[in-house]
């Protein structure tokens, strides 16, 4: 039995190379639409490791992936994930989110996989956050077609699991952060804090948005943990955990980002915009009584990135 990774990008890689670690046989597929092909040349070393190069919108390219061998566990973690609708085009948006994810879970149905990990985010609560956060939190509003596709996802994921009584895990991520085996180097593809180390690396000025409030964070090393460890949970139908360290506002991480970046001769100002007065909300996580919380402090976690972009500088 394998495990079937789909996205390889800057989470799915990560798990992947994570997965091989403990033994297990990874499949993984990808379009490489936003990655370097060059970046999975680590994991395609490994002999059990078997990519597969294809698009989760091809129903041809799915039956591919999942033909290699009988699959045991799907970690869904393809998705268009830049929220700048201005230079990606609306309609890759919406099909690789919607159509794909919809191609991939009908195909693991058919094929009885045995569990379901699909990678979320906590952005399904909106921006800001409510002042306190667990699973059972409504969804609301959302600004961009990236974002609002997470809805459909967890509602198409829902409803997979209920039809098939298949256990579906929805994790819902923060904001993701840190150095994987794939850290994209396109800023339109990068995570805020991975954008805001770039730009103190190549001496632009950071441009911090009003209004978005604290934002719940995890390392990426985390994130993979925490997706490994959702997978445990053995309830039929459809599930949800949410998936961060302590919230931190766009501000703090700006300073936190300068403080580490003048350390190494690097000057970044922070403009004086882009504080936010509240307090910061309560995160709560299903994982927590599973025994797991995110281990990366936020400055170790970025002091280690601006390490690595500046040595690409």
């Amino acid at each position: 039995m394998a495990t079937l990774v789909v996205g390889l990008g800057y989470v799915g890689a990560t798990l992947a190379g994570r997965l091989l670690g403990r033994g297990e046989r990874v499949i993984g597929l990808d379009n490489f639409f936003s990655v370097d092909r060059r970046t999975t040349s680590l994991l395609e070393r490994h002999g059990a490791f078997e990519l597969i190069e294809g698009d989760i919108r091809s129903e041809s390219d799915v039956v591919r992936a999942f033909s290699v061998e009988a699959v045991d566990h799907l970690y869904f973690c393809a998705a268009q994930a830049s929220a700048d609708d201005s230079t990606i085009p609306a309609s890759y948006t919406e099909t690789t989110n919607l159509i794909g994810p919809r191609i991939v879970f009908e195909e693991a149905a058919r094929r009885d996989v045995g569990r379901i990990v699909l990678a979320s985010a906590m952005r399904v609560y909106g921006q800001p956050l409510p002042s306190r956060v667990d699973e059972s939190t409504p969804f609301t509003f959302q600004r961009d077609l990236t974002h609002l596709s997470k809805l459909y996802l967890e509602g198409l994921a829902h409803i997979i699991a209920e039809r098939s009584k298949m256990p579906v895990v929805s994790v819902r991520l923060g904001v993701v952060y840190g150095v994987g085996a794939v850290v994209k180097t396109d800023p339109r593809f990068m995570t805020v804090a991975n954008r805001l180390c770039w730009q103190a690396c190549h001496g632009e000025a950071p441009r911090l948005a009003l209004g978005v409030g604290h934002l719940p964070i995890v390392h990426v090393s985390d994130a993979v943990a925490g997706m490994i460890r959702a997978a445990q949970i053995d309830e039929p139908g459809y599930s949800a955990v949410n998936l961060a360290g302590d919230p931190v506002t766009l501000r703090d991480l700006a300073e936190v980002v300068a403080s580490e970046a003048s350390r190494r001769g690097r000057t970044f100002d922070v403009p004086a915009v882009g504080g936010w007065k509240g307090d910061a909300p309560v995160v709560e996580s299903r994982l927590t009584a599973m025994g797991f919380a995110p281990r990366v402090a936020l400055r170790d976690g970025l002091r280690e990135l601006i390490d690595y972009f500046l040595a690409r500088v």
